[in-house]
């Protein structure tokens, strides 16, 4: 196993801190997830959770790309994360979405933001379930 950890980039660690000193203005940190292997579990051969990530950003890209309705007014910057729960070795349920995305439009806010995004989350999900007990971020 190689450990391939560093500490946040100069660049970015000076424009959060930076923006820190500023009132009203935000710096954005370093997010990022890592997967390390491939599987038959998905047409990607990527483990579910990432695949479904993917899936998520993808159709949320074109939507804006294409200036769908609200999601036209999204911006480039998005990350996701999705949390599956398995059974007998397979994907059962998705129990937790975190969706983080720049949107053009101030006046939004997480509900209205979640409105915009849901269809394509649960489009890109497709048949696998989402837990009644989902936790949305």
């Amino acid at each position: 196993i190689d450990v391939l950890l560093h500490g946040q980039s100069p660049d970015i660690g000076q424009g959060v801190d930076n923006a820190a000193d500023r009132q009203g203005e935000e710096g954005a940190g370093d997010q990022g997830i890592m997967f390390g292997y491939a599987c038959r579990e998905t047409p990607d051969l990527m483990p579910a959770p990432i695949y479904y990530s993917h899936k998520i950003l993808e159709l949320l890209a074109a939507a804006r790309h294409e200036g769908n309705g609200e999601a036209g007014k999204l911006g480039p910057d998005a990350k996701s994360q999705v949390t599956v729960r398995y059974a007998d070795g397979k994907a059962a349920e998705v129990t937790q979405i975190v969706l983080s995305t720049q949107h053009l439009d101030a006046s939004w806010d997480s509900k209205k933001v979640r409105k915009v995004v849901e269809p394509y989350i649960r489009e890109a999900l497709g048949e696998l379930k989402i837990a009644e007990d989902c936790n949305w971020y």
